[in-house]
């Protein structure tokens, strides 16, 4: 992203006079801001599985494609909590900035970013003649509304995370609000994706539809029927979807079974469910990486076999060596499609991989002398699959492993009394990205749970000293971060060095899925951020289909 930077003189004249360069300025300059650096408006490369060929589009008028999602609480977008649910909503509305799949920023409703003040001061403007479904123009007034609601104290937005710097919101103009933050933040962009609506909504009854800027409007919501959406800015002649009917189910197993029926016309499936369905050769499937992360954490205390750092790191290396293989199950990501998930976290072009880092820390193979005690939570049948494999490398390599199955409660309390050697976690990944969220002695929101496992816990020779050195190069404005992954050759080394020696081994990322009924003629692009990209471009047949999966 196209980050100007300014002195760090009186603010208040900063203000002023970046308010009014901007005006003038962004309007020459617009074109050429039409995306952040490095990015395009072009749609991502499909991560589908079975890519085959589009089936040419039938002459007339699409029928109503039929989604799901859970019951909703509320239609605010800001509320939503699922991933089916923020999958919907990401059809209706749009965010300042925009995430592609390949963890790349485009600019969405926000025209650009100017940074003064050392980074702390950001002066963001908007695209001008934007209105919402409703007609009403949108306004600073309105994205300075939203991002309170979401920053207020009593609010449990999920938009929440990654806004943890901001202190404060204000209007300069209808087209230019200032955003001030605690230290300077290069990866603001990636937070500023939250959906925009009016202002005046956020007080409105939970269920009143929400006008949005995106391809399809709220039509109207009926408890029993369901939600409508409508194209937008659609003309006569133009072919493709038009309509969209949501409809609620308890969960993705009885969403599938309405896809059975000829009830539903797609389905998304998250990483749990998608194994479930995989083995049906009958059944179309498109899977893409989704922003779980599943990793191993090695337990380094005293009296453990793995303190032993001559034995912790030929695991390591094993497990390394393991997770690159072609046998590992067709639900973790791999190929393009890995190579699209957490691309700030773990690069298939790292200045020297973590095999080459660790190799050179094993002269002969050193293993402990009783079998290394593998956890899972018993729950979790894709974990203790992936943990049956890893343990059946180790036995082969020379290290006996006993993978023992846990329930969720027993789990926690084995990882919190250090009761094991190796633990295969699961955690999220926050959108906005983090390289240092291992390493770090404070982590986002969804590996906060990590931080008692891990947070003084050393590792293998010289990591302090890599860390130290990773934490010590922090991220400024003044450098160009437009692709999250596009981290300096300094940071990159440090980071791969750092997390190499570490007690973590990073395993990959379980893909998501979306199951097709046999009316849906074309396929989307899906990716975890947008798992609908490409939906106006589908085809319904009017009639049901008779077929079952």
């Amino acid at each position: 992203m196209r980050h100007l930077t300014g002195s760090n003189g009186d603010r208040s004249r900063a203000r002023r006079l970046a308010a009014a360069v901007l005006v003038v300025v962004l309007g020459l300059l617009s074109s050429a801001c039409a995306a952040p650096a490095g990015t395009t408006r072009a749609a991502p490369t499909s991560a589908a599985t079975q890519p085959g060929t589009t089936a040419p589009e039938p002459a007339g008028a699409s029928g109503v494609l039929r989604l799901w999602w859970p019951t909703p609480r509320s239609l605010n977008p800001l509320t939503a909590a699922t991933p089916a649910e923020r999958a919907v909503y990401d059809l209706v509305y749009e965010g300042l900035c925009r995430i592609e799949a390949d963890d790349s920023v485009s600019w969405q409703l926000a025209e650009n970013l100017l940074f003064l003040e050392g980074g702390r001061q950001v002066l963001v403007a908007l695209r001008q003649d934007i209105t919402f479904h409703d007609g009403t123009p949108l306004t600073a007034g309105d994205v300075v509304g939203v991002m309170t609601a979401i920053l207020d104290p009593a609010s449990t937005s999920p938009w929440r995370e990654g806004l943890e710097n901001v202190v404060s919101v204000r209007t300069l103009n209808d087209q230019v609000l200032e955003i001030l933050l605690a230290e300077p933040d290069p990866w603001l962009a990636w937070a500023l994706v939250f959906p925009v609506i009016p202002a005046s909504y956020l007080d409105a009854d939970p269920f009143a539809p929400v006008p949005g800027t995106g391809p399809y409007a709220v039509r109207l919501y009926d408890p029993d029927q369901g939600l409508t959406l409508i194209r937008q800015a659609v003309s006569e002649t133009e072919p493709g979807l038009d309509e969209i009917l949501v409809k609620a189910y308890a969960d993705q197993r009885e969403a599938m079974k309405a896809l059975e029926q000829d009830e539903l016309d797609l389905v998304l499936l998250d990483g749990q469910a998608l194994p479930l369905y995989s083995v049906r050769s009958s059944l179309r499937l498109d899977r893409f990486a989704s922003g779980e992360l599943l990793l191993f954490l090695c337990n380094d205390q005293v009296k453990r076999p793995l303190n032993d750092t001559a034995v912790r790191s030929q695991v390591k290396l094993v497990l390394e060596s393991w997770r690159t293989a072609p046998e590992l199950p067709e639900w973790i990501a791999t190929g393009e499609t890995g190579q699209l998930a957490g691309s700030w976290l773990t690069r298939t072009d790292e200045p020297v991989a973590a095999a080459a880092i660790l190799s050179g820390h094993n002269t002969q193979a050193v293993w402990a002398d009783k079998p290394l005690q593998l956890i899972v939570p018993s729950q979790d049948a894709r974990r203790h699959e992936l943990a049956t494999a890893a343990a059946g490398e180790l036995e082969a390599a020379g290290q006996a492993c006993t993978v023992v199955p846990l329930e969720p409660e027993p789990f926690w309390q084995a990882l919190l009394e250090g009761r094991y050697d190796l633990a295969l976690l699961s955690a999220t990944l926050p959108d906005k990205p983090d390289p240092g969220l291992l390493i770090r002695e404070s982590r986002p929101l969804n590996f906060s749970g990590l931080d008692s496992l891990a947070a003084s816990r050393g590792g293998l020779d010289g990591f302090e000293t890599w860390r130290d050195r990773f934490l010590s190069l922090k991220a400024t404005p003044e450098r160009d971060y437009s692709r999250a992954e596009q981290l300096s050759a300094d940071w990159q080394a440090a980071w791969n060095e750092a997390l190499a020696r570490s007690n973590w081994s990073i395993v990959g990322y379980p893909c998501q899925g979306l199951a097709y009924g046999s009316r849906v003629l074309g396929q989307l692009r899906p990716n975890r951020y947008h798992p609908y990209d490409g939906m106006k471009e589908l085809w319904i047949w009017s009639s049901p289909s008779s077929s079952s999966y």
